[in-house]
């Protein structure tokens, strides 16, 4: 098991009525990596117990001075089985070992001119569009909410996806812990790069689990979905996406619980910072239009 295992499970929990993706490659691919992803929010810092079993694992997470995680480890290849699939999907690579049957794995260059160990970035131009997408996240909330910096599940992450049009493709995703007395919730952004994310409609526009509705939005003259809900999961309360023209797609989530541990206790947020028109408008804040 490597990072991205690990990282492949919430969106399949936040989604148990999720169909079986289809077989074909590409789709296959993109469905593990969105498990991959939740699932790494999901579990987030889950003590002192479970980061041994990392280590043993090989794999450790490096915490900022914000309190948001971003993964770290060895080399190790990114390999995720899509539910139902039956075989894993590899990261595209090289013919490697002694007979060249085996895939190794070709990460994007790094700043020091080296092949990455894995998908995330930890350094260079991705790492701080992440970095920087973090820290206007948390200053978007209305007054009576502040963002709590220093919370051990709170995530920052590049993510390189796929290769698009021969261009490296990437993902970042931001997770803060947000508060409004002794209550908790989150603000969730997550942005990929022209390629990953289309949608013939707004709707379309897929989150990390099938919504219960979605309605269109008008707001500063462009149409922005909001979804509301899971099909049978709430913890995610709604989330507004938007594609841009040059095929950047972005979604803001919000959720009423400060994070998705079994053992969370913070009471939950009874009211959200953003009804739907302001979560929409968000979505159209230039400083989450990432440009690769």
């Amino acid at each position: 098991m490597d990072e991205q295992d690990f990282r492949a499970s919430l969106r399949d929990a936040l989604d148990h009525s999720t169909v079986p993706p289809s077989m074909s490659p590409d789709g296959a691919l993109q469905a593990g990596r969105r498990a991959a992803r939740v699932r790494m929010l999901a579990t987030g810092a889950a003590g002192a117990g479970l980061l041994a079993a990392f280590t043993a694992l090989g794999l450790v997470v490096a915490t900022t001075g914000s309190g948001a995680q971003q993964a770290a480890g060895p080399g190790t290849p990114s390999v995720a089985a899509p539910p139902g699939s039956g075989t894993p999907t590899v990261a595209p690579g090289v013919p490697g070992g002694a007979n060249g049957s085996e895939t190794k794995p070709v990460w994007p260059t790094g700043p020091d001119g080296s092949p990455q160990s894995d998908r995330t970035a930890r350094a260079g131009k991705k790492a701080d569009a992440a970095v920087a997408l973090a820290k206007h996240v948390s200053e978007l909330l209305p007054a009576g909410y502040t963002a709590v910096a220093s919370a051990e599940t709170n995530l920052v992450q590049a993510q390189f996806e796929d290769k698009v049009g021969g261009k490296d493709a990437w993902s970042y995703l931001v997770a803060t812990e947000i508060r409004k007395g002794d209550a908790a919730g989150q603000l969730i952004v997550e942005v990929y790069e022209p390629g990953l994310r289309t949608g013939a409609t707004p709707c379309d526009l897929k989150f990390w689990s099938a919504a219960a509705s979605c309605r269109i939005v008008s707001s500063g003259g462009k149409s922005v979905a909001v979804a509301t809900g899971g099909e049978r999961d709430d913890r995610i309360a709604n989330w507004s996406a938007y594609q841009y023209p040059d095929g950047t797609v972005v979604f803001v989530a919000q959720s009423k619980s400060g994070n998705f541990l079994p053992g969370n206790s913070a009471p939950s947020l009874t009211v959200l910072p953003f009804d739907d028109e302001k979560l929409a408008a968000l979505a159209l804040d230039p400083a989450l239009h990432i440009v690769a």
